[in-house]
């Protein structure tokens, strides 16, 4: 018979029947507790007493004890054991909602596990990132908004507690914080943005004392080619780029492209030589070739961005002409009801933007008017007044040179187009 079970076939000795696994109960015993089974309190059955459920416990850890190995004073195998049991056999939803209840999962195994997940967080890249991206958030925040962005984010009030403020929490567990402000800063100012040069070195060095302010400016023609790096693509089938796709695709508020910085207003000496240099840097970075990779690249400065204020003070313009009142075009306010004129650049146009040239000779003509009033005693709102009407009568809203020299020419209404 034995000869005869084995030469048949293994599908042939699937079907001989196998001995039932011995039972850690009895048969009774088994059949009295399915009538009352072990179950969660959540899912509407009556569970067993509890003296009734200590006892299965202890049986079931007992039982684990000799399966797993577990010696007189170790019960490591057991723990791990009826853990392991756990992870593969039982299912996700009844894990969940047995460890939502159980105070020692919420309140001391999970806040410890989260606890270390946290803290690894809070000193991570990203949380870096996320801190910087917050502190650069529509603008730069400054120490005490960020601050109180921080705290708001993490803290609370806690009316039981003496302290002014704890940690928020969910089940016992803090939020992860944003990174410190001296940390932040700390970072920021490891980062390599490029050279940075002396306002105050490089044009207050003969000025009187409290006309000298200090700031930092950049090397443009540096910066540039760093910008270009996060614009700039060599995949592009267009020949041409804007570095304003950087960010949100548009000319925005949001984005910082900052080059200088300094204590002192617009129309100072600093400033005003600043914008002399950087003129002359411009023309050279347009005639120049640049390397981005193996990429060889060419810039040209086609926008100014600037309010109407800045933009008329950088084309040496009068920032509040009354007669001829716009940037861009010889449009004078008696004429400016007139809807049969026509605006562009051909001779047939009624009005047409300024020509360079002409701002150059007017300018001059108001540099020598200056010079000849100061000559005299006039009293200074006298000599202002003069120096208004003068630049009127001659159809011109222009006061000195261009600080931006032909570059005034490229400003235009909408940069948008």
């Amino acid at each position: 018979d034995i000869q005869e079970l084995a030469d048949q076939s293994p599908q042939a000795r699937t079907n001989v029947p196998q001995k039932k696994k011995p039972s850690f109960l009895s048969k009774q015993s088994v059949e009295s507790r399915c009538k009352h089974p072990t179950a969660l309190p959540s899912n509407g059955q009556k569970g067993p007493a509890s003296t009734i459920q200590t006892q299965r416990r202890s049986q079931t850890y007992q039982a684990a004890k000799e399966i797993h190995g577990a010696g007189l004073n170790d019960d490591t195998p057991a723990h791990i054991g009826l853990l392991s049991t756990t992870e593969k056999r039982c299912p996700t939803k009844i894990l969940v909602e047995f460890m939502s209840k159980s105070k020692k999962f919420s309140k001391k195994v999970f806040p410890k596990i989260y606890k270390k997940a946290a803290e690894a967080f809070e000193t991570s890249e990203v949380n870096m990132l996320r801190s910087v991206s917050i502190f650069y958030s529509r603008g730069v925040m400054g120490k005490k908004k960020y601050r109180s962005v921080y705290r708001s984010l993490s803290m609370t009030t806690s009316p039981k507690k003496k302290t002014k403020t704890t940690r928020i929490q969910v089940m016992s567990c803090s939020l992860p914080r944003l990174l410190p402000y001296n940390k932040l800063i700390t970072f920021l100012n490891e980062v390599d943005i490029g050279t940075l040069k002396s306002v105050r070195e490089d044009f207050c060095s003969d000025l009187e004392l409290e006309d000298q302010v200090y700031g930092c400016y950049r090397d443009l023609s540096e910066y540039l080619v760093r910008l270009a790096s996060f614009y700039l693509t060599t995949l592009s089938t267009e020949d041409f780029d804007c570095f304003l796709n950087v960010g949100h695709k548009i000319l925005s508020s949001d984005d910082n492209f900052l080059i200088f910085g300094s204590n002192c207003s617009e129309q100072s000496t600093a400033a005003r030589r600043y914008i002399a240099m950087i003129a002359k840097e411009m023309e050279e970075i347009e005639k120049g070739l640049f390397r981005f990779g193996d990429t060889i690249i060419r810039f040209r400065f086609a926008e100014f961005p600037n309010d109407m204020k800045m933009l008329a003070y950088l084309g040496g313009e009068l920032t509040n002409a009354a007669k001829y009142f716009s940037t861009f075009a010889d449009i004078s306010s008696d004429k400016l009801s007139d809807v049969s004129k026509s605006f562009g650049s051909k001779q047939h146009n009624d009005f047409r933007p300024w020509e360079y040239h002409e701002q150059l000779a007017v300018a001059k003509k108001v540099a020598d008017l200056k010079g000849k009033l100061n000559k005299t005693k006039q009293a200074p709102r006298t000599k202002r007044s003069k120096v208004t009407a003068f630049i009127a009568s001659n159809k011109s809203r222009q006061e000195f040179e261009p600080l931006i020299g032909k570059f005034t020419d490229r400003a235009h209404v909408d940069p948008c187009t």
